[in-house]
Formats: C-alpha cells, sequence, structure tokens
C-alpha cells in the first residue's frame, strides 16, 4: 500500500485542480444559463461539484494530518484512492474545459466551417450529456469519498477521546488513592481541615 501521506497529499492536489477546472466551467458557461435548460443543469450540477470539493479540501487535509500512519484505517485509504482515481474525470474536464476556451479566443473577420464548430462545441447536445455524466460520476465518488473520510475521523477523534478519559480516569484514581492514604496517615488533619468550611 502507498504512503498515506503521500497519497493524502496528492489527493489534495486532485482536488485543488478539481477546484480550478470547475471555476473555470462555471465561468464559461454561467452567463448562458438561461438560454437552455441543459445549459441550466450543467452550471447547478458544476456548482454541486464545486461545493464537495470545497468542502473536500479541508477533511482531506485534516486526514493529512492527523491520520498517522498507524491510524490511517481502511476507509481512509480507500476514500483516498477514490480521489486519486477522480484525476481522470477530472483531467477529462479540463480538456473540455480546454476546448471551450479555445472557442472564446477563435474569432476574427473568418467564418470557416472549424470555427463555427469550435464556437458550437460547449452547446451541443452531446458535449453538455458528456460533462453531465462526468460531473455525476466525480460528484458520487467524491461524496462517498467525504462520507468515508469524516468516518475515519471521527474515529480516529473517538481513539484519542478514549484516551484522554483513559488518562482522566486514572489521574482521577490516583488523586483519590494519594488523599485516601494522607488520610489514613493523618485522620485528625482531615477532620480540623473539614471542620473549618
Amino acid at each position: 500500500m502507498a504512503d498515506p501521506f503521500s497519497a493524502a497529499g496528492s489527493a489534495v492536489g486532485v482536488i485543488t485542480l478539481g477546484l480550478t477546472v470547475c471555476q473555470g466551467l462555471l465561468a464559461y458557461y454561467a452567463p448562458f444559463k438561461a438560454f437552455h435548460a441543459e445549459i441550466d443543469e450543467v452550471t447547478g450540477r458544476m456548482t454541486a461539484l464545486d461545493g464537495i470539493l470545497k468542502a473536500l479540501l479541508p477533511v482531506v487535509t485534516d486526514a493529512h494530518a492527523v491520520l498517522s500512519p498507524v491510524e490511517s484505517s481502511q476507509s481512509a485509504a480507500v476514500a483516498i484512492k477514490s480521489i486519486l482515481g477522480c484525476q481522470q474525470g477530472i483531467d477529462k474536464l479540463k480538456r473540455m474545459l480546454e476546448k471551450c476556451d479555445k472557442t472564446e479566443s477563435a474569432g476574427g473577420s473568418t467564418r470557416s466551417k472549424n470555427q463555427i464548430n469550435r464556437f458550437l462545441y460547449p452547446f451541443r447536445h452531446d458535449t453538455l450529456v458528456a460533462l453531465l455524466g462526468t460531473m455525476s460520476w466525480l460528484q458520487a465518488n467524491l461524496d462517498t469519498s467525504l462520507q468515508m473520510l469524516s468516518i475515519s475521523m471521527m474515529a480516529v477523534n473517538r481513539k484519542q477521546m478514549d484516551q484522554v478519559i483513559k488518562g482522566s480516569a486514572s489521574n482521577a484514581s490516583h488523586t483519590l488513592h494519594v488523599l485516601l492514604t494522607a488520610l489514613i496517615r493523618n485522620p485528625i488533619f482531615f477532620a480540623v481541615e473539614h471542620s473549618q468550611f
């Protein structure tokens, strides 16, 4: 199994790239969302995907900081692997964004068929369906990863809280033992101190 720290660091990179691509696609499609229901759906899903990525980034960063190789649970490892598997989908969205960006720069006075096709690419039904499919797949994987990492973090927090409680109970027991020993050795001192209150 790969080092959980380097895998979590790579997952942060995937998430950051995903955020950049989502924001680029949102910037491209948002002005056109009122023109067609499919474009409106694309921007809605892209906004949701952007939200999942934003929620996932601090969780992965915290998991990277909190989970030691010993504490790294199987569910956290699977979640990180799932995020890394999203690289292909994010790369696909990035290529689509690059094609959209080409349409903005392709202008001028010549109206060749190639330029018109490049301009229409982001609005074709097939392009929108491919975007929706890729975003749905990414949303499902990333949402599941977010849930798995959250559960792993809760398990680690529970273990740490159990250790704190055990330590506190041990300290309380030790303090009680010291007080009882002192009471047995010097009962008059405690009786005098108690009677003053």
